[in-house]
């Protein structure tokens, strides 16, 4: 993170602009300090790891594991204190067809039929 937040600096501040083989060729000085805005946040504030989790991906062993300890998490109030915000009942009936959807092994959706089940239960 510093060295890249080195590098924004050398080419925001330099004297001839980027040269047009450097990898930040191309990209806004706007563009640049925002990301060094971004970087900066990072260091500020490190993010905090909970938990670990084992999944396989082959065999999808541990995804159970994964998902609960993910639930958990998010239903941290302490970790995510915008979760106090009230879904609309619309999100509701919309998140309780894709899920009753999934279950009966659709492994697919097109576009205008999500917008149609959108659509049905008013959003």
């Amino acid at each position: 993170v510093i060295a890249e937040m080195d590098l924004i600096d050398s080419v925001v501040t330099g004297p001839h602009g980027v040269n047009a083989h450097h990898s930040l060729a191309g990209l806004s000085d706007e563009h640049l300090r925002a990301r060094r805005v971004h970087l900066r946040g990072l260091l500020v504030q490190r993010l905090k790891i909970q938990r670990f989790c084992a999944v396989d991906s082959a065999t999808g062993m541990g995804v159970p594991e994964l998902r609960t300890t993910l639930t958990e998490l998010a239903n941290n109030f302490a970790l995510f204190p915008q979760q106090r915000v009230v879904l609309p009942l619309t999100w509701i009936n919309l998140q309780n067809l894709l899920l009753h959807k999934r279950n009966s092994r659709t492994l697919y959706m097109k576009l205008d039929e999500v917008e149609h089940m959108a659509k049905s239960t008013g959003l």
